[in-house]
């Protein structure tokens, strides 16, 4: 397990949401500080 904190606003931040073969795909990205989030979840895990 790992934590992750960045502070930033809904405009500062880019982000990409996809559905693919029954798999949730979710990337953050904060283009100021060059950050980067990828996290791929299953659908029951997105509920949680």
């Amino acid at each position: 397990m790992s934590s992750f904190f960045n502070c930033a606003a809904y405009s500062d931040v880019d982000t990409t949401i996809r559905l693919d073969d029954h798999v949730v795909f979710l990337a953050l990205e904060d283009k100021e500080k060059n950050t980067t989030v990828h996290l791929t979840l299953n659908p029951f895990q997105s509920m949680a």
